[in-house]
């Protein structure tokens, strides 16, 4: 009923996408830092749209700036998409760019691209697993 919006958290499905550890027909839940349009870079441990370092919203702030155990924005070095330093990606009118919060443990649209519009289901309210200081609400 309304559009994504950057930072926050959603849930999509797996449908097309392509990549050797992503099983279609799943349901995925990644931080939504990418909206159509835009163009998409890293520049360890930050993340740049349309050539500005983000800062908003308090989220992608977060980690950046490795609070609570996270490590900012991270390079694949292996990946498909933003692999290097000057790598960037840009996205359809119809693609949105999904992060994990843990760069160094996500398999994320850093190596399987951007998601389509058409595979969003929508936003994420609760955490309820891992039981850890993330768990509740989602911000």
């Amino acid at each position: 009923f309304r559009k994504p919006r950057r930072g926050e958290i959603m849930v999509f499905k797996t449908n097309g996408i392509e990549h050797p550890q992503i099983k279609q027909n799943q349901h995925y839940v990644k931080r939504m830092v990418g909206l159509p349009g835009e163009i998409i870079g890293i520049e360890t441990p930050y993340l740049y749209i349309n050539g500005k370092q983000m800062m908003q919203p308090t989220s992608i702030a977060r980690i950046e700036a490795g609070e609570f155990g996270y490590y900012g924005y991270q390079k694949t070095g292996k990946g498909t998409y933003l692999a290097s330093q000057n790598d960037r990606v840009q996205l359809a009118n119809d693609q949105f760019f999904a992060c994990g919060d843990n760069q160094r443990n996500s398999l994320d649209s850093r190596y399987w691209g951007p998601v389509k519009r058409s595979n969003l289901v929508g936003p994420a309210f609760f955490i309820y697993w891992p039981l850890s200081r993330r768990w509740g609400m989602t911000n």
